[in-house]
């Protein structure tokens, strides 16, 4: 297989997958600037038992679609794999379509404490899967297939649709004494769509729950795109008085020019760097340096993935506000969240 360039020499591409001993984002000078482009590249090996060129642009595109998730000035070539994952792939899209018209999945909550009272802060809405044939599947299964398409938006809404309809459940029963928070994931996505903001204020006029009761989590990520637009996004959400937290926190690229601007309440620390806290000198100064940076923009941290006493500890002293993780409690069914709310000292901010 070989690759012509500008010079119509031929370079030639070894079977195995990675980067090309040549360069595939050389930047390049256009009205005395200079610009650099991405490439990606999707290789098919010619077979004889191929019925029709569209069969070859599909396996050429899937190749280059896999090329793309390895990172920048990448080349993949397609094999038989590759042919099932994208069936795979396809069959679980059109399962997801059909997950939500026949209500398979299910809402956990997680607990949020307090690391100073060790009191209850609020929940962590978690999306599961009851998928009738693999059994329970977790997002990490479906959710990247899901942010893929239009599938994202609607398992969002359901989730902030159930987030409401328990809340309000709670506040009927007078379990909820102050702004318990529900922390929702949500797709930087929906930002772009002129829906969203009327789809939010719907639902919480439908259920009569206030801002006050939800955060919005979305990943440092996601935010990066478009960022200017974000922030008037950011700024509509703070207006309706729910909070904006900024999930993964530091496994990002946020452009500390932007960060500063965002209405942000929260910085969640990423379970990577919570890891073994105590005995990982890099980690532990990663987590010191974001806590640094949230105090001087004013919002508070959250770490999760908590899983040891000894990270609870070794958080609490850098001076990590909130925490997640097993160590606290495990993602909870609704019925098991209401007990432990009925028992619970929730945090007054």
């Amino acid at each position: 297989m070989s690759l012509t360039g500008e010079t119509g020499a031929s370079q030639q591409l070894p079977h195995e997958n990675g980067k090309p001993d040549f360069d595939l984002i050389e930047p390049r000078a256009l009205d005395r600037h200079e610009f650099s482009t991405s490439v990606s590249i999707g290789i098919v090996i010619g077979e004889t038992n191929y019925e029709s060129p569209e069969h070859i642009l599909r396996d050429a595109d899937s190749a280059m679609y896999k090329a793309k998730g390895a990172g920048k000035g990448c080349y993949f070539v397609f094999n038989k794999n590759l042919y099932q994952l994208a069936l795979d792939h396809f069959s679980l899209e059109a399962e997801l379509r059909r997950a939500l018209k026949n209500n398979e999945f299910i809402l956990n909550f997680q607990p949020i404490v307090d690391l100073k009272t060790d009191q209850l802060y609020g929940f962590e809405a978690l999306v599961r899967w009851q998928h009738p044939v693999r059994g329970l599947l977790y997002p990490g299964t479906f959710m990247p297939l899901a942010e893929e398409s239009e599938s994202v938006e609607l398992i969002d809404f359901w989730v902030l649709k159930k987030a409401c309809q328990t809340i309000t459940d709670w506040q009927t029963r007078g379990l909820i004494q102050g702004p318990l928070r529900v922390s929702i994931n949500f797709s930087a996505r929906h930002f772009s769509k002129l829906s969203f903001f009327g789809r939010i204020d719907e639902l919480i006029t439908r259920y009569g729950v206030a801002g006050k009761y939800l955060t919005f989590e979305v990943t440092e990520h996601g935010l990066m795109k478009g960022a200017e637009s974000v922030t008037q996004t950011l700024e509509q959400i703070r207006d309706r008085d729910i909070h904006i937290s900024i999930d993964d926190f530091g496994t990002g690229y946020s452009s500390l020019s932007y960060l500063h601007r965002y209405p942000i309440n929260i910085l969640k620390i990423d379970r990577c760097f919570v890891r073994d806290l105590h005995q990982q000198p890099q980690n532990a100064a990663i987590v010191r340096a974001i806590i640094a940076l949230a105090n001087s923009l004013k919002v508070n941290t959250m770490a999760e993935g908590v899983e040891t006493a000894t990270e609870r500890d070794h958080l609490a002293a850098l001076g990590s506000h909130f925490a997640q993780g097993h160590l606290f409690a495990s993602p909870m069914q609704e019925e098991a969240a209401t007990n432990l709310l009925s028992r619970a000292k929730i945090v007054d901010l």
